[in-house]
């Protein structure tokens, strides 16, 4: 009883609801996932306090089942832990991977209280002035320096991991965020009718994809030209013409870039085919990049059968690779201490043909979920991720670990908030 006191006199003095709590928890979460961690993590520290100052009995007899889903793949590295060889190791990455066993847990609690719309909203708010933020940095930049402007900017300085620097954001997660955060502008501009909505959010559009051709991420880029092209006409069947001329632009300005700037040339031909083809005989050591990703991948490939069946264990993956480096000459990536770059093999490896099965088990659950209900974003999301796992790996990484387990439940409680919007009779 004292409790129930405490709880009604605390939400009159913050003057909010539960559900006002929540949103405003979940918001905050999503704006900040692309501009700054430090707040990202606080944010989830608040949701995990109020789930458990909220938490009641009729929450946990609501729970819906297929919210553990994800919460799968954290007790695979957990189970992981028991046979590995470097546990210490292994504790940092289950720590790393604890979002992904409380957000599904708080978010199927909670669903009923969070605005799924809303939480889309601020996520594209805060990557779109992340962006416009990276863009006055890198032209303000470049225009200090002492040559012509538009030569200096399109040169390759300010491409990629350069043009992140400033937020200290790796690539190819940034890039994720901003391929979901048009899909979610290209999905808003379908329903809105006002002209001004539709003008900010073609200005928008224009921004993210700019951003998205400097980032230069070819995975990424790869997966969303796919969506794009294949997926977004699937799902809308009745395309106005807008959409054929934004693709049409899309393409122009894409094979433009490719031919005009040496740089983008440059990493979509020939460093592409390099990373896939290898080191060939007696080419010498380029201590100023890393090795290409398949040689990590041979490595990665070659201690699989080490443990075919359960693998080696959850931790063991970077400190056995090194061996492999050695063995290779892989100077860089010893030295870097590179994981397999490769999120399927790097489960193969420390979960075996068992735990790789699981896996991918989880995604097809999620993929067939988002068909079933014409979840366009549900979609989007998971071929972005699935598509990175061949370069990346995005489950190991507190950037990759946030996207993968904030998105994957949002879009969950988006399919039951659907559900329930088309249940009610007009």
């Amino acid at each position: 009883m004292y409790l129930d006191k405490l709880k009604t006199r605390l939400n009159a003095f913050l003057l909010f609801d539960t559900a006002s709590i929540f949103n405003i928890c979940f918001c905050a979460f999503a704006f900040f996932l692309p501009i700054d961690y430090t707040c990202t993590s606080i944010a989830f520290i608040l949701l995990l306090c109020l789930s458990v100052f909220h938490l009641k009995l009729q929450l946990i007899k609501d729970f819906p089942s297929h919210f553990l889903l994800p919460v799968a793949i954290f007790f695979l590295s957990l189970l992981g832990l028991f046979y590995s060889s470097h546990k210490s190791n292994a504790s940092l990455l289950i720590e790393r991977q604890l979002s992904i066993l409380l957000l599904p847990i708080i978010a199927g609690l909670y669903y009923k209280n969070i605005n799924t719309q809303k939480v889309l909203s601020w996520f594209s708010s805060g990557v779109l002035i992340a962006c416009i933020y990276l863009f006055y940095f890198n032209i303000k930049t470049a225009l200090r320096l002492d040559s012509p402007f538009f030569q200096t900017l399109f040169s390759g300085a300010f491409f990629n991991h350069r043009f992140t620097a400033p937020l200290q954001s790796h690539a190819v997660y940034f890039s994720l965020y901003v391929s979901l955060a048009i899909f979610y502008y290209f999905e808003k501009y379908n329903s809105l009718l006002n002209f001004f909505q539709k003008t900010f959010i073609i200005i928008s559009l224009f921004v993210l994809l700019a951003a998205l051709l400097f980032l230069a991420s070819r995975n990424v880029l790869i997966a969303f030209t796919f969506i794009l092209v294949i997926i977004y006409p699937v799902f809308f069947l009745k395309l106005k013409p807008i959409f054929y001329f934004f693709l049409f632009l899309f393409m122009s300005v894409l094979y433009f870039s490719f031919e005009r700037i040496p740089y983008l040339k440059n990493r979509f031909s020939s460093e592409l085919v390099s990373d896939f083809k290898g080191i060939e005989v007696n080419m010498s050591t380029n201590f100023n990049m890393a090795e290409p990703r398949v040689e990590r991948w041979k490595g990665a490939i070659a201690l699989i059968s080490l443990s075919p069946i359960i693998g080696i264990g959850t931790g063991d993956e970077i400190p056995l690779l090194k061996t492999e480096y050695i063995k290779r000459d892989l100077c860089i990536s010893y030295l870097e201490g590179f994981n397999a770059h490769n999120q399927y093999l790097s489960i193969l490896l420390k979960h075996g043909i068992i735990g790789l099965f699981l896996f991918l088990f989880v995604f097809y659950n999620f993929l067939l979920r988002a068909y079933r209900k014409r979840h366009f974003l549900f979609l989007s999301f998971l071929v972005l991720l699935l598509f990175s796992f061949y370069t990346e790996n995005i489950l190991d990484t507190i950037k990759g670990i946030f996207f993968f387990s904030f998105f994957t439940v949002l879009f969950l409680m988006a399919i039951i908030e659907k559900d329930y919007i088309n249940s009610i009779p007009d």
